[in-house]
């Protein structure tokens, strides 16, 4: 829609929305709800760190090491059972970066 009018401008594109597609949403697309209830749920006891990791499957390898992104991790002693060896884990890849294995 945007490349029909021209606009080559953060200003030009914030008149655009505001003058045209906004109206033409709120007529076309937006609903009134069904209902006044809330049905929102409280995130507060979530893990949304978890929740928005990336999700990566990796193999144990010897010496109780994985490897990510050419970085090589050891399980720390009191975590490693002789099931890990060749097995697959579960790394989350956090939004800051850091790294949970499972």
């Amino acid at each position: 829609m945007m490349n029909f009018g021209n606009i080559s401008t953060i200003q030009e594109a914030n008149e655009f929305l505001a003058e045209k597609f906004r109206p033409w949403w709120e007529k076309n697309c937006a609903r009134a709800p069904l209902t006044d209830v809330d049905v929102h749920r409280s995130a507060d006891d979530l893990d949304l760190d978890a929740i928005f990791s990336e999700q990566v499957k990796k193999s144990v390898r010897r010496a109780y090491c994985f490897q990510h992104e050419n970085i090589r991790y050891q399980i720390e002693a009191g975590d490693m059972t002789p099931q890990l060896f060749r097995k697959k884990i579960t790394l989350e890849v956090r939004t800051d970066g850091s790294l949970m294995a499972s």
